[in-house]
């Protein structure tokens, strides 16, 4: 019981958030947490990146493949491993209000970049508790 309710308001505030958001031709994130460099994504990653660079990876899903509430619950959510270390991400939600579509990603931000040499990075995808989806990618950071 305690758990619908708690979907409930997530989706009312989700709602009321985007109604805000409505007069806005652009999609809207919020929290909107700052990041630092370039986007790395795991889907198109780079082959190298240079080394001690700032940058970050926000990867999630988009909640027209994914029902909204099963979006807004905690256990769908992105997990992000460095070189086999789990690291937090920061969640975030984005309203589009001209497609209607809701998102949530997760964001890590790495300010100081990564040191030299090749790095793994693997991101999972769980679904209501479930690894639906790992993608794991190299990437050589190299001295400037």
């Amino acid at each position: 019981m305690r758990y619908c309710l708690m979907v409930t308001i997530a989706v009312a505030a989700i709602g009321a958030a985007g109604l805000g958001f409505a007069a806005n031709a652009s999609a809207s994130t919020f929290p909107n947490y700052p990041t630092t460099g370039a986007r790395i994504a795991l889907f198109a990653p780079p082959t190298t990146f240079p080394a001690n660079t700032p940058f970050f990876v926000r990867q999630g899903f988009v909640c027209d493949t994914v029902p909204a509430w099963e979006c807004l619950v905690p256990s769908t959510h992105f997990v992000l491993q460095v070189d086999g270390h789990l690291l937090l991400g920061l969640r975030e939600l984005q309203w589009d209000p001209t497609t209607q579509i809701l998102s949530e990603f997760e964001l890590t931000d790495f300010p100081s970049g990564l040191p030299p040499g090749t790095h793994t990075l693997t991101g999972s995808f769980y679904v209501l508790g479930q690894d639906t989806l790992d993608q794991t990618v190299s990437i050589a950071f190299t001295s400037p």
